[in-house]
């Protein structure tokens, strides 16, 4: 039975050792047991149930936290207050507000100086909600390509293991002995393995029985090599889960002496010549409808083609192998080496809007939401993008078309391998008739296939016939020389290991065909100049050439130049605000390096094409800073700000406006000063329209980026709203 004690009836003492409570027993302080502490089995309480607040006070600092010694909250003397999550500072007060660590989530944030007083006319989130209000109109004229962020398609794949490394028991021999690393492989490594009969008599092969599927396509491809055997078979077939056999739906028998074929293949199959007497041999076929396992085999036999019987093929017989590959497509790409595991990679594909569709573009690789692209008209004049149909000249190596997949995800990409020449490694292509003294970029998807170090360059005709280059770097996705003044380039990653490279510089007098030349180099900011191995070399597609300081979006291009049509939004001011009060935000992320030095970038036109109305704009060159323009009766007014527009960069823009004045903000700046002109000389008859990115002119005058959201208020706010909206 529990007793209290009070100790108020103690004059004074001192308590040795400790003081117990059992459950639910109380420490009470105070003449009305206001302060109660106690624990009731469960948990434990500190219970203020008198008059007052409950102060907690320390000396300095004030912790609190588990038993532990983790902390969930700090109070310093005179600082901060920080509260914790696992330990973590997540949020700490400051001298002039409160830091944030990761991210905020709220049901509702009110400030009363910052929000706008009524709610928006027209709200536009293109980089969440990527789709067009029914009210916009949207219009190009051609078809576009563009990321969607979420696209993939396989690439690289070889559904064996140990592809390099036949002596593992992940190959199975029949009457044969596997010596490995035994001579120079395609690669130049001594990584070929020997094959030898070991045992004679039928059937005499190596062989991988990996899980298949039914009714699906599959390709086999290997590199064989003659030692003192001739005659080779490459086989694929259909079998059970336990084995059995059910057919033989690719094959190629072939004659190692010189590539021949022996009799007649089954499916697709080729033969390609890779030098020092080396072969690749691919076989294609459908497995069959009731097929569990693709059984593949590399299969010695006699000069007429059959499986090798005792009499004909003597021990010690002997091939050469390396890098088999098994994938589930109906041709090979080039050779993905694996160890223990299969290999399937994916990538992001490049995708293609319809006419009229506007492209909510993202990042390939993170997948971010970029918002709605708006472009410029412009016309890619290399007539063979993919690089494949008409490639007019590659120098010191071998171009392998359609060996890879490409970044739209069709196997139309290339790959370029240098030979053991001394001199330049390179691809080129020519671009005929173009305008002299005039700035071109030309741009290309480019991929290391042993080669990391690689140069583009635009072949002009000033001062003779020479080379304006930049080199670059792959790996590091870095351009990592600059070769010529007055020469530019940029490396964007897509993911996959497929960089878009571009070179953007004046063509020269024209006095002859511009050429982009691709070239393997060898360490960086070096000369293309040097001995090759015979094997490494680069992946590329989608080449384009273009007039313009800076490249587009990837215009396709199947035998003569393609133009893709500008395009324009927009949304009509009665639905939105009058010519005479409103406010307009933009959200926007600026075009890409080299958009700045030709031309007018209109982020948004409040009217229409050719008479009254507002709008917000950069012009190029030395102009590099934000414009309001105001135009009634054809007649300008431009304040020209003393911010910077800059490359790349995402701002937050927003003009309010009335018949008594105008204000103007970027990223919280104030941009000239506030304009008191009155605009009833707009005429609201003239100004019809909201153009954003646009000008309302399809032939000129494109933002060329991103509009990541746009809002509209059918009055002009308060200056303080106006500046809080674009401050960060």
């Amino acid at each position: 039975m529990s007793k209290t004690r009070n100790l108020a009836d103690v004059a004074s003492g001192t308590i040795t050792g400790n003081l117990s409570f059992s459950d639910n027993e109380k420490a009470i302080l105070g003449d009305g047991d206001d302060l109660q502490i106690y624990h009731n089995g469960s948990d434990s309480y500190v219970d203020d149930t008198g008059t007052g607040a409950l102060i907690l006070r320390g000396n300095s600092n004030v912790t609190i936290g588990k038993y532990t010694g983790e902390t969930m909250g700090y109070f310093e003397t005179d600082g901060a207050v920080s509260l914790y999550h696992d330990n973590a500072i997540k949020l700490a007060t400051t001298a002039t507000g409160v830091d944030v660590t990761g991210t905020v989530q709220a049901d509702q944030f009110n400030n009363d100086e910052a929000l706008p007083d009524i709610r928006p006319s027209l709200l536009l989130d293109f980089a969440n909600s990527k789709t067009l209000d029914p009210r916009i109109t949207f219009t190009r004229g051609s078809t576009a390509t563009y990321w969607d962020g979420k696209t993939t398609g396989k690439a690289e794949e070889n559904l064996l293991s140990y592809s390099q490394d036949l002596s593992n028991a992940a190959w199975l021999v029949s009457g044969t002995t596997v010596t490995a690393n035994n001579t120079a492989a395609p690669d130049g490594t001594t990584t070929a393995e020997k094959v030898a009969i070991s045992t004679e008599g039928d059937y005499r092969n190596i062989s991988q029985r990996p899980t298949g599927l039914a009714s699906t396509a599959y390709t086999l491809s290997v590199y064989l090599k003659k030692s003192n055997w001739d005659y080779v078979s490459v086989n694929l077939q259909s079998r059970t889960s336990s084995n059995g056999y059910i057919n033989t739906f690719g094959q190629k028998i072939i004659n190692l002496s010189n590539g021949t074929t022996i009799g007649n293949d089954i499916g697709t199959a080729t033969t390609t010549d890779v030098g020092n007497g080396w072969y690749r041999v691919t076989v294609s076929g459908t497995s069959a409808s009731n097929a569990e396992m693709i059984y593949i085999d590399f299969q010695f036999t006699n000069s007429s083609g059959q499986a090798a019987p005792s009499t004909s093929v003597a021990n010690g017989s002997a091939i050469f192998l390396w890098g088999a590959q098994l994938e589930q497509r109906s041709a090979a790409t080039a050779y993905t080496a694996t160890t223990s595991s299969p290999i399937v990679k994916y990538q992001p594909v490049l995708q293609t809007a319809a006419s009229g569709a506007a492209r909510f573009d993202h990042d390939p690789v993170t997948g971010e939401s970029k918002g709605l692209l708006i472009e410029e008209a412009r016309t890619n004049l290399a007539t063979h993008s993919k690089m494949n149909e008409s490639l007019d000249n590659f120098n010191r190596g071998t171009v392998f078309a359609n060996s890879i997949i490409a970044p739209d995800g069709t196997q139309t990409a290339n790959v370029y391998r240098e030979d053991t020449a001394n001199g330049a490694h390179h691809i080129q292509e020519i671009i005929p008739n173009e305008t002299a003294n005039t700035v071109h970029t030309a741009s290309v998807y480019v991929k290391n296939y042993g080669v990391s170090d690689c140069q583009l360059a635009m072949r002009i005709s000033d001062s003779g016939d020479v080379y304006k280059k930049v080199f670059f770097d792959l790996d590091n996705i870095v351009v990592s020389f600059s070769g010529d003044t007055g020469y530019t380039g940029t490396i964007t990653d897509v993911g996959n290991g497929w960089r878009r490279l571009t070179i953007t510089g004046d063509v020269g007098d024209g006095t002859n065909d511009l050429r982009v030349h691709l070239f393997n180099c060898q360490g960086t900011g070096t000369t293309s100049s040097y001995t090759g191995n015979g094997w490494d070399g680069l992946g590329f597609w989608g080449l384009q050439v273009e007039v313009g300081s800076f490249a587009t979006s990837h215009i396709p291009t199947t035998g003569a130049a393609a133009t893709r049509a500008g395009e324009l939004t927009s949304v009509l001011t009665s639905t939105v605000m009058s010519a005479h009060d409103g406010s307009i935000y933009v959200e926007s992320t600026s075009g890409p390096a080299g958009w700045d030095t030709t031309g007018q970038y209109n982020l948004f036109q409040f009217g229409d094409s050719n008479a009254d109305g507002l709008g917000v704009f950069k012009e190029s060159g030395s102009k590099k800073f934000w414009y309001h323009a105001r135009r009634a009766n054809s007649s300008f007014t431009n304040v020209n700000g003393s911010l910077a527009w800059a490359d790349n960069t995402t701002s937050k823009v927003v003009l309010g406006f009335n018949n008594s004045s105008q204000r103007f903000y970027v990223d919280g700046t104030l941009i000239g000063t506030e304009q008191t002109a009155a605009l009833t000389q707009l005429d609201p008859n003239q100004v019809t329209e909201l153009n954003i990115g646009t000008s309302g002119n399809a032939a000129y005058h494109q933002f060329n980026g991103y509009i990541k959201k746009v809002a509209c208020w059918p009055k002009r706010l308060s200056n303080a709203t106006l500046q809080a909206m674009t401050t960060e």
